[in-house]
């Protein structure tokens, strides 16, 4: 068993890797899919890094980790931000001043964020402010180029929206990059209500970590209210993870029995959500099939579309469990994260109901049929 010390930001990359920040011991490790714990960077000794092996850099403090497509590891720190390749070479992207927060979209974008801003990072090196100012009107319902938050944690969802953990107004708040400000969890009150309604309307205790699912679900810890809540595509939230009774752990036994002790960083694959508690990491499996929030198809009848999404099979016997408007969709393939079928007849352009069921439940998605 792994000791940790002092755990900072936790991520996971496409392959089934966790990464943990171990702070204590300026290092950052990464736990494999099969369970094996390595040092990806640091060497225990708390100075700056240097290009190279990484494995034979120091890290001082990390803020941030964070994957990208290609699987490149990027690190924001105390120094700037580093990235590491595949070979396990370090290389430095940005130095000269901290990079308190960082996030890459599926689509590789790279945002990053200071105290109350947040950036683009151009491909020239350059940064662009998309959200927050210094001082000014908190901005729900206005541009998010002119709203004010402090930044805690900072994340992002598969269509592009943003998402800024603000732990002393006990709020997050959401954003498309050159767009509107909403607030999607949380009052500004410290409290623990709203579960079942809109979670805008819920009151969250310095929550101080969040994570989005492929679906588009927002998980938040709830720290002080010893939870994980969760806020569904359409707005609802619920308690996913944890009560207030500390004479039960809960490991091995159902979430949302289970105590947590002020859960902080949050981590979500297709598999399972990752919580930091202190000096340890704990796992809660998903096994209920995921809908991916960018699906669309051809109006054709006929014509082939793909579902991508996680937990997608073993699809139940027959074609009726994937269906579009009602109507069973005819399978071509099926796999744990891809679906491929055909467009029944019947579907018109716009808006349609996709529903998957699967031996571990179902999903909805309302998607695009062009």
């Amino acid at each position: 068993m792994a000791l940790l010390n002092v755990m900072g930001t936790i991520s996971v990359d496409g392959f089934g890797g966790l990464y943990i920040v171990d702070g204590g011991n300026f290092r950052l490790r990464r736990v494999s899919a099969s369970g094996n714990i390595t040092t990806i960077t640091g060497t225990g000794d708390a100075s700056s890094p240097v290009e190279g092996p990484a494995v034979s850099s120091p890290i001082l403090s990390v803020y941030g980790v964070t994957v990208n497509s290609a699987g490149i590891l990027h690190i924001a720190d105390s120094d700037g931000l580093q990235t590491i390749d595949a070979s396990g070479s370090l290389h430095f992207a940005l130095s000269g001043g901290a990079v308190p927060h960082i996030v890459i979209t599926p689509k590789d974008t790279i945002y990053l964020a200071a105290f109350s801003t947040v950036e683009r990072l151009e491909s020239d090196g350059s940064r662009t402010t998309v959200a927050g100012v210094d001082s000014g009107d908190p901005g729900d319902g206005g541009p998010a180029a002119l709203a004010t938050f402090f930044v805690d944690v900072l994340a992002a969802d598969r269509i592009g929206n943003l998402y800024v953990l603000d732990t002393n107004a006990h709020r997050v708040r959401k954003f498309l990059p050159g767009g509107v400000i909403t607030t999607v969890a949380g009052t500004g009150i410290r409290d623990f209500t709203g579960d079942g309604g809109p979670g805008n309307l819920a009151a969250l205790n310095n929550p101080s970590g969040i994570a989005v699912d492929m679906a588009g679900s927002l998980y938040i810890s709830d720290t002080f209210n010893h939870r994980i809540r969760k806020v569904t595509a359409d707005g609802t939230i619920t308690t996913f993870a944890g009560q207030t009774d500390s004479t039960d752990g809960g490991d091995g036994g159902p979430a949302i029995q289970a105590y947590l002790s002020f859960p902080t960083n949050l981590a979500v694959s297709c598999t399972a959500l990752y919580i930091a508690e202190s000096d340890h990491v704990r796992s809660i499996n998903l096994s209920a099939p995921l809908i991916a929030q960018d699906v669309t198809a051809s109006s054709s009848q006929g014509d082939t579309f793909t579902i991508s999404g996680c937990n997608l099979s073993p699809v139940l016997g027959g074609n009726a469990n994937v269906t579009l408007n009602g109507i069973p969709v005819p399978l071509l393939s099926v796999g744990p994260t891809q679906i491929t079928g055909r467009i029944p007849g019947g579907i018109q352009r716009g808006k349609a109901m996709l529903i998957v069921s699967s031996v571990n439940g179902s999903a909805n998605s309302v998607i695009t049929v062009n």
